[in-house]
């Protein structure tokens, strides 16, 4: 999204914009995921990443939740910021009412212009932000989760079988199974459902 004018709207952290930033970089993520997943396993990032796969409006939520409590004085929703411009827009009438004309007429067409044209701003960029989600959403996000899948699943396979750690193991193979199970029906799940039951069984043995 295009920055908002600061002179014209609301002074915020919007929450649109820190959504739209975690998604960009969700999207560096999963191109490593897919790329050089060895270069992610120990991202801070993934653990973010696959939450998102998981529930993408839970996801988002979980990041508006962070911001308002953290920032509770700053964090606001676009909507948040029409609503103040609203109220503004009825604090600006009361005035010029009361003004009667010792200002000048010049002075609130000023304040009135700034106005709109900030209402203006909050409108095309909301608009944009809902487009841009829809078409991630659409375009991006189905893919972005089937082809992870199988990725998740051999990241965490391979986890597995590099650490001695037992409980650490099993946590990994039992992830790796989770992963395998969601992916589409097919050679390569069958194949990754045997690696990570053979790995079990040979855990156990020992």
């Amino acid at each position: 999204m295009e920055h908002l004018s600061r002179a014209a709207t609301p002074l915020a952290i919007y929450l649109e914009y820190e959504h739209e930033a975690s998604i960009e970089r969700n999207r560096y993520i999963y191109q490593m995921l897919l790329s050089n997943p060895d270069a992610v396993k120990d991202s801070p990032w993934l653990e973010d990443y696959r939450r998102m796969l998981a529930d993408f409006d839970r996801w988002r939520d979980r990041i508006s939740q962070l911001y308002l409590w953290s920032w509770p004085q700053w964090a606001a929703t676009l909507p948040d910021a029409e609503a103040i411009q609203r109220g503004r827009a009825q604090v600006l009438k009361l005035l010029m009412g009361e003004d009667a004309g010792r200002r000048g007429e010049a002075y609130w067409r000023e304040l009135l212009s700034r106005l709109n044209l900030g209402s203006g701003e909050l409108a095309r960029v909301k608009s944009e932000q809902g487009r841009f989600l829809e078409k991630f959403l659409r375009d991006e996000y189905p893919e972005m989760r089937r082809r992870s899948y199988p990725a998740l699943s051999k990241l965490f396979l391979k986890q597995a079988l590099s650490v001695r750690n037992p409980t650490k193991i099993f946590r990994f193979l039992d992830t790796a199974e989770n992963y395998a199970e969601l992916m589409t029906d097919g050679p390569e799940k069958r194949a990754l459902l045997e690696m990570i039951e053979a790995a079990k069984w040979r855990k156990e043995a020992r």
